[in-house]
Formats: structure tokens, C-alpha cells, sequence
């Protein structure tokens, strides 16, 4: 959890929004396999956001990647070389920006 702090019940537009980045990040992991591109998962990334109504979300910061003893590096996305292995670990950063009028 980051960032994430509410008092009482949140209206439906809150919902959505916490929502759309929990179905987004479990149909990554549902679909990471061995063997796939890591440019087709950050395509599968973006087809996810567009889906659940936020096409350019992506854009708006770091998806995340390999874990490890590297950095995890988003240029490996744009690789068309690199590939998932079995047994990779995997660092997710998917959100959805949301501000809040109301002030506590």
C-alpha cells in the first residue's frame, strides 16, 4: 500500500480508480509467462490500462520490472530481445493518479 487513506465510505469515482490498478496488476501476473517478450508485457501493460478506461495512465510514471540484483530498468521493455525466464522476480508499480478535493 502507498499512499492510500480514506475516513468513511468512498464514493463510486474512489472505488473505480483504487479498482482499476488491482484488476490491472492481477491480469499482468495472470499473463506473465516464460518465454514471453518482455515488449510484449509492457504491451499487455498498456492494453490492461486502456481497458479499464485509463489509456495514457502509463505514462504517468515507472511500471516496474525485473527484481534482483539489478536495478530494475524499464529500457529492458523496449528491448525485442530480452526475455521472461522461469522463476524471475518482478517489482509492479501500477497505480492510477487520483486527487482528492476534500481536505481533512
Amino acid at each position: 500500500m502507498s499512499r492510500l487513506l480514506y475516513f468513511g465510505e468512498p464514493s463510486k469515482e474512489i472505488s473505480d480508480k483504487y479498482e482499476a490498478p488491482c484488476n490491472i496488476h492481477a491480469s499482468i501476473v495472470c499473463n506473465l509467462k516464460p518465454g514471453m517478450l518482455f515488449s510484449e508485457m509492457f504491451e499487455c501493460v498498456k492494453k490492461q490500462y486502456a481497458k479499464f478506461g485509463y489509456p495514457k495512465e502509463w505514462r504517468n510514471h515507472f511500471q516496474g520490472a525485473i527484481i534482483g540484483y539489478i536495478l530494475a530498468d524499464s529500457i529492458i521493455f523496449l528491448s525485442n530481445k530480452a526475455k521472461v525466464k522461469a522463476k524471475q522476480v518482478f517489482d509492479w508499480f501500477i497505480t492510477r493518479k487520483f486527487q482528492s478535493t476534500k481536505t481533512i
